[in-house]
């Protein structure tokens, strides 16, 4: 179902190269295993999504490092908190939730 909602969104095509990786702040990172915890998802999935939806990344040889709000807003294939979070809009009340959710503070 998630790959449904976000394969057709025109806001991830901005340039052909896929969605742009999320700026991760120390304070929203997390590891796979508790990316694993928060979604009830498996490592591969967490990976593929990060791959496909721009929520995490790594330097080569560096722990992978993932957006939690961003890795929620997958999970309950929010699109537009997404790409609010990818602008930078961090103030919106649609990213905002999920902060609040997760404890993070803006």
């Amino acid at each position: 179902m998630t790959e449904t909602l976000f394969s057709n969104s025109e806001l991830l095509a901005a340039d052909g190269l896929g969605p742009w990786p999320l700026l991760v702040r120390p304070e929203e990172a997390v590891n796979v295993k508790r990316a694993c915890e928060l979604s009830g998802k498996t490592d591969r999935t967490i990976r593929d999504w990060c791959r496909q939806f721009g929520i995490g990344g790594a330097m080569a040889g560096s722990q992978l490092r993932i957006s939690a709000p961003g890795l929620m807003m997958v999970v309950h294939g929010d699109v537009a908190a997404l790409e609010f979070l990818r602008q930078g809009n961090r103030s919106h009340p649609r990213v905002l939730r999920y902060f609040d959710e997760l404890g993070i503070r803006v």
